[in-house]
């Protein structure tokens, strides 16, 4: 198996302005940083590092929800 590059993973995560339409300009911010982010850990198991990066933005989202 081989690394996804970080153009691949983010053309599998929704679109930051699709995300910011539903979940507002900060989870639009949090989908573009999960993606620097991936770019700094590419990994050999691109199953894993996907669910990784996308629970790691759905975190974001809950928590930026969450503040006022």
């Amino acid at each position: 198996s081989r690394s996804w590059t970080a153009m691949e993973v983010a053309a599998r995560l929704p679109a930051p302005r699709v995300v910011r339409g539903v979940f507002g300009n900060t989870a639009a911010a949090a989908v573009r940083q999960a993606v620097v982010e991936h770019q700094q850990f590419e990994d050999e198991d691109p199953a894993s590092e996907t669910d990784r990066l996308l629970s790691a933005g759905m975190a974001r989202i809950r928590e930026a929800q969450r503040r006022p």
